[in-house]
């Protein structure tokens, strides 16, 4: 056997015991000239090519902004809403203060939002006493009648009844007599109807009832 041929095999064995190697790049480009030298018009290997991972486009992202961001609404502490419907709020700022002027003119501011408060709170009983305050202080054995009754509106007093009725019907200020529906005066003896009610307060001269 030729010399030349004999050191073919034995590179070609080589090459064949570790696949690895010879299927690399740098092998491929050891043996080729070595082929070419010895079997004149054998076509070279081409190197396999190198194969380059494509480049990956990143894109950045803008900061959300303040105003993209929904903020969550609040649970309200406190119902804030009028007592009476906007269409109402005249008339009923008008019944309640002639109760108030009537009933509470000599009490403390606080004593008199107590009994606007208190009218307030039957209308949102339901039937039982009305659904609007003028309802409520013309009920038949309840109050007055509203219609009859004309205070001096020039007066101090009748302009402190105003704003204590404003301030109940606007749901303005906290309640003074939580949930009290009934009231009598605190010098006279309890009739019987006040004996099973829960007290509430007394304010001034009033005691207030649920």
């Amino acid at each position: 056997m030729l010399p030349a041929r004999r050191f073919l095999i034995t590179l070609v064995a080589t090459a064949a015991a570790i696949p690895t190697l010879a299927a690399s790049a740098p092998a491929q480009q050891l043996i080729a000239p070595v082929i070419a030298r010895t079997l004149p018009g054998t076509p070279s290997i081409q190197t396999a090519p190198q194969i380059t991972a494509p480049a990956v486009e990143t894109t950045t992202l803008p900061a959300p902004s303040e105003d993209s961001v929904a903020s969550v609404p609040q649970a309200a502490d406190v119902d804030l809403r009028p007592a009476v419907a906007s269409a109402d709020v005249t008339a009923a700022i008008e019944c309640i203060a002639k109760v108030v002027r009537h009933e509470a003119a000599n009490q403390s501011e606080k004593g008199q939002l107590a009994v606007a408060q208190l009218i307030i709170n039957r209308t949102r009983i339901g039937s039982r006493f009305g659904h609007t305050p003028c309802a409520v202080v013309n009920q038949r054995g309840q109050f007055f009648n509203t219609d009859s009754y004309h205070p001096d509106r020039s007066s101090g007093a009748w302009t402190r009844a105003v704003a204590v009725s404003r301030d109940a019907v606007q749901n303005v200020s906290p309640a003074v007599v939580p949930g009290a529906l009934f009231y009598h005066a605190a010098y006279q003896a309890p009739p019987r109807f006040f004996r099973g009610r829960q007290r509430v307060a007394v304010l001034g001269d009033h005691i207030f009832y649920r």
